[in-house]
């Protein structure tokens, strides 16, 4: 028939990145009786999935429309962690600590509607995306700085904050898409873009 209705879910983005890294000053051997120990740690981790209802209708041997409506899916951990300490002649300890923790997760809906171009055996594809509009989200965020100077006690710092229950926002913009692609006997050749 002229007309198709079809369902898809689509992961669009996913990632998990880790790393992390410690380093003791002159293998542990102290300089001027000073032993230095540091790391670094960061985690990315994310993973976005839209769910959606397509329809498609035939206006002619030629030319197609469709309009896709989704549901769009979004988690993110952002974590950084860096850590240094010294052990001084005196066997004091000075210290440094900063820490950041972002975990947020959000529900929003777009639109995506395109145009298609069937001339054998050559075809043309345009698409255009809206910005999306925010159901519901939440998120939480860490915060820990520490700075310990036996030293000198009026540069010591502590500060910590903890928020969570937060409203989330994703914002994104529109977007246009094209493409087009040759279906040869031998070979198939696609080519696409999208500005956004």
């Amino acid at each position: 028939g002229r007309n198709k209705l079809a369902f898809s879910v689509l992961t669009r983005q996913l990632m998990n990145f880790n790393f992390g890294s410690r380093q003791i000053s002159n293998n542990g051997i102290p300089v001027a009786g000073i032993i230095t120990t540091g790391g670094l740690s960061m985690k990315q981790d994310f993973k976005e999935i839209w769910t959606g209802a397509s329809y498609s209708h035939k206006l002619n041997k030629l030319i197609g429309l469709g309009a896709t409506a989704y549901i769009a899916y979004r988690s993110q951990t952002t974590e950084f962690q860096t850590v240094i300490e010294e052990l001084q002649p005196d066997n004091q300890i000075a210290s440094l600590l900063i820490y950041r923790k972002l975990n947020f997760s959000n529900y929003r809906t777009l639109l995506k509607a395109g145009v298609a171009i069937n001339l054998k055996p050559i075809t043309f594809g345009l698409t255009i995306t809206t910005p999306s509009i925010d159901i519901l989200g939440s998120g939480s965020y860490g915060y820990n700085h520490l700075v310990n100077d036996p030293g000198d006690i009026s540069n010591n710092v502590y500060e910590t904050e903890s928020q969570n229950d937060l409203k989330s926002k994703y914002h994104s913009s529109w977007a246009v898409g094209a493409g087009s692609a040759y279906w040869g006997k031998k070979f198939n050749l696609h080519f696409s873009t999208e500005w956004y």
